[in-house]
């Protein structure tokens, strides 16, 4: 399973509460220099900031040759407590790009297939005898997940291999851990459907409401599940593809420096290099660590 476990703190709380602080400080920081430099028709080619006086200086670059993309330089901040936080924004940028169509296939494929099984699904329920029951409408979560993985198969697998070349090589793709990713899309997509279709199965199957709640239920996945879920797998797909990559090697859990994530990502990040395969603080050992995780796995040498 994906999601992830509370931990103990890995700095003191008034040390961490400092460190999260500047975290958030460099974040609107960032965000304010991502907005001038898209609404402005000239990009400054370099821009240099101070953080406070307990961090080491940043300096963030900017190069936007014409009819090319921006690219900007990690950012390294150095703690008074030795915590590393990384500005990662042009490998992120570059993920993006990379992830954009496959995500976007994904989440069309999981809404076709979404459409044939609540067709399947209203039908059984019409023509049940009695009160429908929850595993003779739907098959076996094995199954059922199944289906998915099989839909979006091809996907998961370019993903995979744009993860494992992300950062040069290649190598060590075939090695992913797949079983990872098929449990990523039953915790992400099937599981939740599964339990509104067991609440809407309930009263006369012959009854309108109960066909109306079905199609609540599909509706609710398809208008505010889907889109989150599809680009969770394929942010899992990429992050498994660059672990298979840089095995024996170690890694970092990188935070967009410009969107940031949870707290628990954030611990993860601030925990630096582990060897690849090691839990990181929250026991996940690569992003994505809950829905809507966009973090990513990122080599030390990087």
């Amino acid at each position: 399973e994906l999601g992830i476990a509370s931990s103990d703190a890995m700095v003191p709380t008034a040390a961490a509460d400092d460190v999260f602080s500047r975290i958030r400080r460099t974040r609107e920081a960032n965000l304010a220099r991502a907005e001038e430099v898209l609404s402005s028709a000239l990009f400054t080619p370099r821009v240099d900031e101070a953080v406070d006086a307990e961090s080491a200086a940043v300096t963030v670059l900017v190069a936007t040759p014409e009819g090319a993309a921006a690219q900007r330089s990690a950012v390294i901040a150095e703690d008074r407590v030795g915590a590393v936080v990384a500005d990662d924004t042009d490998h992120f940028a570059a993920r993006e790009s990379a992830l954009a169509s496959v995500q976007t296939q994904i989440g069309r494929k999981i809404k076709r297939l979404l459409a044939d099984e609540q067709n399947d699904v209203l039908d059984l329920v019409r023509r049940a005898p009695g009160t429908p029951v929850h595993d003779e409408v739907l098959p076996p979560i094995a199954d059922h997940v199944g289906r998915y993985v099989a839909a979006v198969g091809g996907e998961l697998l370019t993903a995979v291999g744009a993860g494992a070349s992300f950062f040069g090589g290649g190598v060590g793709a075939d090695a992913a851990d797949l079983a990872a990713l098929d449990r990523c899309v039953g915790d992400e997509l099937v599981a939740p459907l599964r339990v509104l279709l067991q609440r809407a199965l309930s009263g006369d199957p012959g009854s309108d409401e109960v066909l109306d709640r079905v199609r609540a239920a599909y509706r609710e996945v398809k208008g505010q599940r889907v889109d989150e879920a599809a680009q969770t797998i394929a942010c899992a797909s990429f992050n498994a593809g660059i672990e298979a990559a840089h095995v024996g090697q170690r890694v970092r859990w990188a935070v967009d420096p410009v969107r940031g994530c949870s707290p628990d990502c954030d611990d993860n990040a601030l925990e630096g290099p582990v060897d690849v395969g090691a839990a990181f603080p929250t026991g996940a050992t690569r992003p994505p660590g809950h829905l809507g995780c966009r973090c990513l796995l990122v080599p030390v040498q990087q």
